[in-house]
């Protein structure tokens, strides 16, 4: 498997949620469209994809977990190769795996998809899909999400 970045892996899930959104394109009312449009552009932005990489032949879908692990080990690749030796056993973490991200929605989608254990309770699972949902964070929500990010050792720049 070629080297992945986050945004070259896509859930099979989250991939027909897309394309249910996209099927609502073709609704006969205009403010229909317009409401899915914007649907379709805020998820894309929450999950850091591009329409280049949704739209590449090289885009994973991943529909299972050892999938996902492999693609998740390739990801801890191209940033350490000391972390992908952790995350193998081969090497013993000198402190939790994790790392810095561009934005929130990756590090709030990296603690649904790999960092389940750090979150206390489906309050939390909730909390984060509904901000991913909605696309946005109010500062007392960011700090909230920054809290629950530092159990698994992520952040993010911006």
């Amino acid at each position: 498997m070629a080297n992945l970045s986050r945004s070259d892996v896509i859930h099979k899930a989250d991939l027909d949620q897309l394309i249910e959104l996209l099927g609502r394109l073709g609704d006969a009312s205009v403010a229909a469209r317009a409401t899915a449009a914007l649907a379709v552009h805020r998820f894309i932005e929450a999950r850091g994809l591009t329409w280049e990489t949704l739209l590449s032949p090289a885009l994973l879908v991943v529909t299972d977990p050892a999938t996902a692990f492999w693609a998740h080990l390739q990801t801890l690749r191209s940033m350490s190769v000391a972390a992908t030796d952790i995350a193998m056993g081969q090497a013993e973490p000198s402190g939790r795996l994790g790392g810095v991200v561009r934005t929130w929605q990756l590090a709030a989608q990296a603690l649904l998809d790999w960092h389940q254990g750090v979150l206390r309770g489906v309050e939390e699972q909730d909390f984060i899909r509904h901000r991913l949902a909605a696309g946005t964070l109010s500062n007392a929500q960011a700090q909230l999400l920054a809290e629950i990010a530092a159990r698994a050792n992520l952040s993010w720049t911006r």
